[in-house]
């Protein structure tokens, strides 16, 4: 079996990420004042343009990530990376500041 199979499991991870992503946006772009369908456009413009900027970071990253990838490693310090920059703005956003 891949590492990469879509299992039940990730599926639900991603979907409470999504879930958990909206719940800190809806907020951020209620100091905008706008609603019904404005709402709707700049929420939708928003989440495009975070999926844009990922998809382009892919596109940079992924090639040179695979050529100097050796195993494991790569994922694991990918990983490592992306929890502690999820725990460092868990840890900011708890303590108040935004």
């Amino acid at each position: 079996m891949s590492d990469f199979t879509l299992t039940k499991t990730r599926i639900r991870a991603g979907v409470w990420e999504g879930v958990v992503s909206g719940a800190e946006t809806a907020p951020a772009l209620d100091v905008l004042h706008l609603g019904g369908a404005d709402f709707a456009l700049a929420l939708v413009g928003f989440n495009v343009g975070i999926e844009a900027a990922q998809l382009g970071l892919v596109l940079i990253l992924f090639p040179a990530l695979v050529l100097l990838s050796n195993g494991r490693v790569v994922l694991w310090v990918g990983s490592t990376f992306g929890g502690l920059a999820g725990l460092g703005w868990f840890a900011y956003r708890l303590a108040g500041i935004f």
